[in-house]
């Protein structure tokens, strides 16, 4: 099977696209790495077992302090017991 020349150039732009991207997400971990080390609560997160690094730190992102939010003057409607 044949395949045109204007093939090749594709397949070596996307290689291109393709090392850009990872550039880009090693980046963005090194970030969350950097973010996870100086934060007491993602390194708490992260010692409970099959926490990594990056479920500890969205979890804190999401979640901010928690403290904070039951200390409220106007708590939501329903809130989530535990």
């Amino acid at each position: 099977m044949s395949y045109p020349l204007y093939s090749e150039s594709y397949w070596f732009v996307f290689g291109l696209i393709i090392l850009v991207l990872n550039r880009q997400i090693q980046e963005l971990e090194d970030q969350i790495d950097a973010w996870h080390k100086n934060n007491g609560d993602c390194l708490r997160l992260a010692k409970i077992p099959g926490v990594g690094v990056l479920t500890a730190s969205a979890l804190v992102a999401s979640i901010g302090n928690a403290r904070n939010k039951l200390e409220t003057k106007n708590p939501p409607e329903n809130p989530i017991v535990i």
